[in-house]
């Protein structure tokens, strides 16, 4: 029983991950953005009643952005009117006069306006759609609570605004799309229902006979996507499968059925279940997108719709690979014309040409093969179907680069204090399109400043501390121009505000700044940035870059280091002897080791004076980096190092010596370091590594002396009192002894 219920939940959690898997690959294509980010909103094609939204009437032949918010998640054309929801879930309607139906104005005030909507307007004050589909004269919306609405013309929907459909809350709806006078309704649980204008005869509806209420269609129940032409329903379940229903008049149903015979039961297209996304025009020309990326076609064959030959091999209705292409991955339909995105962002149109639908520039005709519109930098999957236009949720301008920032690295010794500097960068203007005489054209861009103290970005490695910080170099620069604009970028020396006792070594690198700036044309007209490179002229350290190098590091590195003198000497090891009977003059051996910062010369050398007691020269003395000295002293002598950088390593370590015990007063800084004393004679007592501080760095060794007499007793630890009185209780006994000894001889 255990072996079967583990393979039983093993299958279904397998069964699972595939159904999630496929789901996302049918309902979410990927390298699309999240729809709720909002996109742009463009549109093309004929325009007589404002249905571009571009507020006129004036035909497009290439996509044009639509004036205003550039927020829109979904997007529908319907015959005479557009409709949009943006990402505060408020839903928009123009293309026709206030009181068309389709408008759905008849919520708002009487004759709020008049002639055309030319620009997005809103339907009522509800924030909760989340999705709109419009066919011919009639609108479905659906809200976040899963209730669906319709309106506009025909007999079955005649309102002027948005009304629930069932008039009762009958399921929760996820997605819906209409086809004259019907719905066609996903549930949440993937059930699909249709419903529409009663008594009407066709084999549309997915089912047999018509009805005003909604009837469940087939007994699948994961129905993921729904896509209406003409007189062809088309459905796609989200285990791949791809269903069709309706007239069969010109083979758009894609089934082996015989062309022009209805079918008004789903069938399937194929018997493969790897279709991802698909759909058809208003005069039932079909197509869909693999999973692998493939694009097949069928129907209708009028204005090269198919973008492939109808052949015996490959007949129209049946679906037929568009040869060329395997990286589509979504796709859009509309009035006699397909809309497809690949994987890289460029989208592509066919089909009939008429208005300039197709957006390739120019008017009439058609293409009978997928022809480049323009490569964009995003697009949402939320673009529903419509007329004799297009519109289409995409960016066209890349995203601002990373390359853009310009970067500041302030490097320094671990132990350094961290400072409070700011940083000046100058960008000469240099040249236009390679041209220095034209560098005129280019916008003024001001000095940045960057600014680094404690609350900068900061890192630690192999004894360096980098403070990091960053500016836009573009930032609130426009272009009115295309071209090629190029800058000489320097940072400024001096200004920091570092005074003595700091230093900065300031960067003497240059880079040239090239932005690339392209037009827009037909689509908004706006001049954007579409590329930002970055060479390097000069290093660092003033070496030439020739040919200067092309870089992804925008970064001037400047070194910070701080010296200190301290209280008499940046360091300072100094030695005193304590103790009755020591011997002054006891020569002390001391192993010193200075070791340079990161920013030091690797030979670097450290200058050193050697003090008397009384405070006259006795020696000069050089330390090399790294390497150990021995150094004597008696009591009262010191080593000074006059001046040292901050962060600068030291170790020092007095030998054992016979007769003194060992302990020492560290500071570092100026501030008080405990080191734990010997508690023995004859030891040797190590400071181990340290790093010279900020302020007074100093190490006092105190050695204390122990001296035993042949009467045993350590005197140089025994107070004179107690010295004396045992001398006295000495001499009193020898004396009582005597008088004792005199005293029996008598």
């Amino acid at each position: 029983m255990k072996i079967t219920y583990s393979i039983m939940r093993t299958v279904a959690h397998s069964v699972l991950l595939l159904f999630l898997a496929i789901t996302v690959a049918v309902v979410a294509v990927p390298a699309i953005a999240d729809a709720t980010e909002g996109f742009p909103l463009y549109s093309w094609g004929s325009n007589p009643s404002g249905q571009l939204g571009q507020g006129d009437t004036s035909q497009r032949n290439v996509p044009t952005r639509v004036p205003g918010p550039e927020n829109w998640v979904q997007v529908a054309q319907g015959a005479e009117g557009s409709f949009g929801i943006n990402t505060y879930g408020h839903l928009y309607g123009w293309g026709s006069h206030w009181n068309n139906n389709q408008m759905g104005q008849g919520s708002n005030p009487a004759n709020p306006g008049t002639g055309n909507i030319t620009s997005p307007t809103r339907i009522g004050t509800e924030s909760n759609w989340t999705q709109v589909s419009a066919r011919n004269q009639h609108v479905v919306a659906i809200n976040s609570n899963g209730e669906l609405f319709s309106w506009g013309g025909g007999a079955f929907d005649n309102n002027n605004g948005p009304i629930q459909r069932p008039l009762t809350q009958f399921a929760t709806w996820r997605d819906a799309t209409s086809m004259q006078n019907r719905i066609f309704a996903i549930t949440v649980d993937g059930h699909l229902y249709s419903w529409g204008q009663s008594g009407l005869s066709s084999a549309q509806w997915g089912r047999p006979g018509s009805s005003g209420t909604p009837l469940r269609v087939g007994g699948n129940t994961t129905w993921a996507r729904i896509s209406t032409g003409g007189d062809v329903v088309l459905g796609l379940t989200t285990d791949g499968y791809l269903y069709s229903w309706g007239a069969n008049t010109i083979g758009q149903l894609g089934r082996e059925d015989t062309p022009a015979s209805p079918n008004n039961l789903p069938g399937r297209v194929g018997t493969t279940n790897n279709w991802r996304f698909a759909a058809v025009t208003t005069n039932n020309a079909a197509a869909a997108i693999t999973t692998d990326g493939r694009l097949y076609t069928w129907g209708s064959t009028e204005n090269g719709q198919l973008a492939r030959p109808d052949t015996p091999s490959t007949p129209a209705h049946l679906p037929g690979l568009v040869e060329g292409r395997t990286n589509w991955v979504f796709l859009a339909s509309a009035n006699a014309h397909f809309l497809a995105f690949t994987a890289d962002y460029r989208l592509y149109a066919w089909g009939n040409n008429g208005s300039g639908r197709l957006g390739i520039g120019e008017a009439g005709g058609f293409r009978d093969e997928p022809t480049l519109v323009f490569p964009a930098y995003g697009f949402s999957a939320a673009a529903r179907g419509g007329g004799t236009r297009s519109l289409m949720l995409m960016r066209t301008t890349p995203p601002i680069q990373e390359e853009l920032k310009l970067t500041k690295h302030l490097e320094m010794p671990v132990g350094t204090p961290i400072p409070d500097l700011t940083f000046t960068f100058t960008f000469e203007r240099n040249s236009f399109n390679g041209n220095p005489a034209d560098s005129g054209y280019l916008p003024v861009i001001p000095d940045r400043e960057i600014q680094l103290n404690s609350s900068s970005t900061t890192t630690s490695e192999d004894g360096v501390i980098t403070l990091i910080d960053m500016v836009d170099a573009l930032e609130d620069i426009n272009f009115n121009r295309t071209g090629v604009f190029s800058w000489i970028v320097r940072e400024e020396a001096g200004t920091s505000g570092a005074v003595a006792p700091s230093s900065v070594n300031y960067s003497e690198a240059e880079f040239e700044l090239r932005v690339y700036v392209r037009h827009e044309g037909g689509v908004g007209g706006d001049f954007y940035i579409d590329a930002v490179t970055v060479h390097r002229i000069q290093t660092d350290d003033g070496t030439l870059e020739d040919p200067p190098e092309k870089t992804n590091d925008f970064i001037f590195t400047n070194i910070y280091t701080r010296t200190t003198t301290g209280d008499g000497g940046a360091l300072v090891i100094a030695k005193d002897v304590v103790g009755r009977y020591a011997n002054l003059a006891t020569v002390f051996n001391f192993d010193v080791i200075v070791t340079r910062t990161t920013f030091c010369e690797l030979n670097a050398t450290f200058a050193a004076r050697i003090y008397n007691a009384d405070g006259s020269l006795n020696r000069n003395e050089t330390f090399e980096t790294g390497v150990l000295r021995t150094i004597p002293l008696t009591h009262g002598q010191r080593i000074v190092f006059p001046e040292l950088i901050v962060g600068t390593g030291f170790n020092v370590t007095e030998q054992e010596s016979l007769d003194f015990t060992a302990s020492v007063n560290l500071i570092i800084g100026g501030t008080p370091v405990t080191v734990a004393a010997n508690t023995s004679p004859n030891l040797s007592l190590p400071l181990g590594p340290r790093l010279v501080g900020d302020g007074a760095n100093s190490a006092t060794f105190i050695n204390t002396h122990n001296h035993v007499p042949p009467t045993g007793l350590i005197m140089d630890n025994l107070p004179a009192v107690i010295f004396a009185a045992v001398v006295l209780a000495l001499v009193v006994l020898l004396m009582v002894s005597k008088r004792q000894r005199g005293a029996i001889r008598t």
